[in-house]
């Protein structure tokens, strides 16, 4: 018989976490399994059912970890130096381009309904205060700051969300497929259309 370590220590929670999300990024919730989470820790399925009982207990606990990793990221990148509004958005968008993120898109399409009532509350406010809000910052401190116009910053920020559902990543490389040489280019042309629209005089409905 293979051997397997003690599975109950802290530490192996964090392991599990670290596999599943792998797994995650690889193919959604479909392709996370438990025995070959398991397999690859060599520890017992018993020992992964005692930090989560069930493959949704798993998942919700992971999506609260990306969430609140993303939040860390996003605003260690706000808070770096004396960015322009123009700049900090670039910043996250070419990360969020080269990182494997919680693709909100497909959740709310397919994945949501793998999870209770309550646990759907609470991935829904923890991306709130820990994605949304960080990112509805840079928006009102762009009006602050003089760099941006008054404006909705609630609409600007689900504006901003939904131009990053086009950014490139390994599974669909939006800028070879548009036309672009690189991310940095695609990136540049998204957010411009983002910032400074595509009319030639701003307008307003009469």
């Amino acid at each position: 018989m293979p051997e397997h370590r003690d599975g109950r220590t802290t530490d192996t929670r964090q392991l599990i976490l670290k596999e599943a999300e792998k797994l995650y990024y690889a193919g959604g919730y479909d392709n996370i399994n438990l025995q070959v989470i398991a397999d690859h820790l060599k520890i017992t399925k018993a020992a992964l059912f005692h930090h989560f009982k069930n493959k949704q207990a798993l998942f919700f606990e992971l999506l609260l970890a990306i969430v609140a990793l993303m939040r860390q990221m996003f605003e260690e990148m706000i808070d770096e130096g004396d960015q322009s509004t123009y700049e900090r958005l670039s910043r996250i968008m070419l990360r969020w381009a080269r990182e494997p993120t919680f693709d909100l898109m497909r959740f709310q399409r397919e994945e949501i309904a793998f999870l209770d009532p309550d646990q759907q509350r609470k991935v829904g406010h923890a991306w709130h205060t820990g994605m949304f809000q960080v990112l509805e910052r840079v928006f009102h401190e762009g009006m602050l700051r003089g760099d941006l116009q008054n404006h909705d910053t609630t609409i600007a920020t689900y504006l901003f969300l939904n131009v990053c559902v086009l950014l490139p990543h390994v599974d669909s490389p939006m800028h070879a497929i548009m036309g672009y040489e690189n991310q940095e280019q695609y990136i540049a042309k998204l957010l411009n259309i983002l910032m400074n629209g595509l009319g030639k005089t701003a307008s307003s409905p009469k």
